[in-house]
Parts: structure tokens; sequence; C-alpha cells
């Protein structure tokens, strides 16, 4: 048989539930839910990912009588998912009108290509980790993404915040230490970062409401390393704070050292949390916090975390990837229980992936390891993952979860 002829022979076993040992068959699953990640090319990020995913699906076993079953597709070309991939794999989900939704994809450049495919079949996608704000808010990031969410419904959903939301999340936290005036900067203008002013425009409008205020806000280019100009400006506006929108390698940390002890605190974003290269300083230096869009149910004690835990634990033992891997698990609930309700909407009968995708839309869906979730028209969550970290002894330090709701 030729190597085509394998391939796809391989990929009819996966979707059909096959079993090419002697031992009797297991009964073929009626409903799936599809993955697309990197898994071979990212094993250590990506297995995590979906050993949580099956997880829920074996927790499920069957819906209103239906048996399921999971397929987890593999965009990767090398070490990186590739759209080609990514592609290829949805034409097998289209394929198999038992696939009713999808888990995923795992970044952003993937979901570019994915969503608008996906789109024209309203094949429901759940993602725990894409965060660019273009494909949910306007302006979009292409004609295929406009042209798709003007024709059809809304197929994308995340519990991932947008990138501009850590802005807002990092506002509150200042607000909860009594800081009222803070200065900002941002060295990201474009590629590979995308735009840093929507975090400090977040930042500016959350802060105000809670009675502070930006007192200075700077654009530098990337790459900068000397920041005493922006420092004496922010210490003679009076800035109790800095928030910072940049990276480790673009040389945000190097403000950290030189702002000594003029001011109490540094506030970074996700482009230097949880990096400890970050914190190589000598001296004097702020108390640090930096904000990141996922959170880890490890250290929750909420009941549903500690359930899930308790039960991927069980399962597999190590649990690798936190931050991501319980994200993926709720998509995947989020995903079982829409399936659920339309089928009860349906009076028993499968549901369309249409009659899903609405159910997602509408939806309430509580009780998740990461938190409680409903989303918004644009297909963003209404209180998206979000957590602070601290620095601890030159060591980022997992503090907890923050509230994101526009409306908190």
């Amino acid at each position: 048989m030729s190597l085509k002829g394998l391939t796809l022979a391989a990929l009819a076993c996966l979707l059909s539930g096959c079993n090419t040992s002697s031992s009797v068959q297991a009964p073929r699953p009626e409903i799936l839910i599809a993955s697309d990640f990197p898994a071979t090319g990212q094993p250590n990020d990506i297995t995590p990912l979906q050993q949580a995913i099956q997880l829920a699906v074996n927790q499920q076993g069957s819906i209103r009588g239906y048996r399921l079953g999971y397929v987890p597709f593999d965009d990767s070309l090398g070490r990186a998912a590739w759209p080609e991939k990514g592609l290829q794999n949805l034409k097998a989900m289209f394929a198999d009108a038992r696939v009713l939704g999808m888990v995923g994809p795992h970044t952003s450049y993937m979901a570019r290509e994915e969503v608008p495919r996906a789109s024209e079949l309203n094949l429901v996608m759940l993602s725990g980790s894409v965060t660019n704000p273009c494909l949910t808010l306007a302006p979009l990031c292409d004609a295929d993404l406009e042209t798709a969410y003007a024709n059809q419904p809304r197929n994308f959903f995340r519990i991932a915040p947008s990138d501009p939301i850590q802005g807002r999340a990092m506002a509150r936290f200042a607000a909860q230490l009594k800081v009222r005036r803070v200065a900002a900067i941002n060295i990201w203008s474009g590629p590979p970062y995308g735009e840093g002013e929507p975090y400090v425009e977040q930042f500016r409008h959350e802060l105000s409401k809670r009675g502070g205020e930006v007192v200075l806000f700077q654009q530098l280019p990337r790459a900068t390393s000397d920041f005493t100009d922006f420092l004496a400006r922010a210490k003679r506006a009076g800035a109790e704070a800095i928030f910072a929108v940049g990276d480790v390698d673009g040389g945000i940390c190097d403000i950290r050292t030189q702002m000594r002890s003029d001011f109490k605190y540094l506030f970074l974003t996700d482009g230097a949390t949880g990096d400890d290269g970050c914190l190589k300083s000598a001296g004097s230096v702020p108390a640090t916090f930096g904000t990141f869009g996922a959170v880890d149910p490890t250290q929750s004690s909420d009941p549903a975390a500690v359930n899930a835990v308790k039960a991927f634990r069980a399962a597999y033992s190590k649990i690798g990837n936190e931050l991501y891997a319980f994200a993926a698990y709720d998509c995947a609930r989020i995903l079982i229980t829409a399936i659920e309700r339309a089928i009860d909407a349906k009076g028993g009968g499968v549901p369309t992936r249409l009659e899903v995708l609405q159910q997602v839309a509408k939806g309430q869906f509580p009780g998740g390891a990461t938190g409680d979730y409903s989303f918004l028209p644009s297909g963003d969550a209404v209180s998206p993952t979000m957590s602070i970290w601290g620095v601890k002894d030159n060591h980022w330090s997992y503090m907890g979860k923050l509230e994101t709701s526009a409306a908190a």
C-alpha cells in the first residue's frame, strides 16, 4: 500500500474508533469532539491539553445516550503549527458529520486561517489560549474574517482574554494597592507582538473609574534599554508606579533596576510575567507584579478546580502545562454541555453543528476548573482567564486569579 493510502487508512481508523487488535472492538462513537494542536511539534506543551480533553470526554462517556468520542488532530510541521496542515484537518472534520465542535486552535495565527473556513460549515471552535484581539473585535484581522462574520454566525469563542484586557486587570490590582498616580510606557508597536497601546488605554480607563489617573504616557521603540529620561519625567509628574508594556528581549525589564526606590511598584504584562530573566538585578528595586492570560487551578481552593485537578492526577499522574491544560478541559466541558442542551432542544435528536454553536453562544457554563463562562456577541468570554503574579526572592510567584469582566 502507498504511504498516502496508509495515511488515509489511519485517519479513517482514528475517526471510526477501529481497533487493530484481536480483541472485541469498542462501540463506535456517535458524537465526536475534535482538537487541532501542534502535538508532535510541541509535545511537552500539547500532550497535557489533549489529556485534559480526553479526561472530560471519558468523564462524560455519553451525551443523552449517544456515545461520545474524542479525535485529536495534529497541525504540526516540524516544531510549529502550520496553516496548511490545520486546513487539511478541518476538511477531515467537515467530512465526518459526527464532529460537532473543536477545541483549539492553540495560536492566534492558526485561528486567523482556520476560523473563516470553519465558519462556512458552522463548526464551533473554543480556545483557551488564543489572545489576538483582531479575531473578535474591530478592526478584524483580515477580509476573510470580515466576510465570514458578515455571512455566518460567529463560530469562534475563547475563554482566554483578548490581549489588552491585561491592562484592565492590572488597573484593578493597582487600585487594590491604593495606587492613584501611574506613568505608563509601551515598546510594542507592531509585529511580532502587536500593538501595546490598547493595553495602556484599558489600564487608563479602568484606573480612572477607580479614582486614579495615568499622569504620563510614552511610547519608545522596541529594544530600548535606557528609560532614565522617562523615569525622570514620571517622577516629576508624581507617579507612584510604572505600568510597562513590552517583552524581556525587547528590553522592558531594564526599567526595573533604573526605577530604584523612586517608585513603589512596577506593573508588567505577559511579555515579561513568569520569565525570571526579567528579574536579574541588584540593589533597590520596586515591588513587581505581572498579569498573565491564564490561571493555574492546581493553586486554587475552588471545589471545581480541586476536583478537576484530582481527576487529572488520578488519570495521568503528572500534570504538565497547568496554565493551559485545564483551559482545554473547560473548553471541552463547554462543548459537551452545549451538545447536551442542543440534543434536549431537538427532542432527543442529534443536533446540527449550527445548533451546537447557538447553544455555546447563548449559554451559561458555571463550575469550570478555571472559572464560570458565558460569551459576549463578539465570542469573547464575559470573564476570561487572568492571573496576577508577584516577585519573591527574584523569582515569579503565582498569586491567584483576577476578575476581568467589564462589569466588575
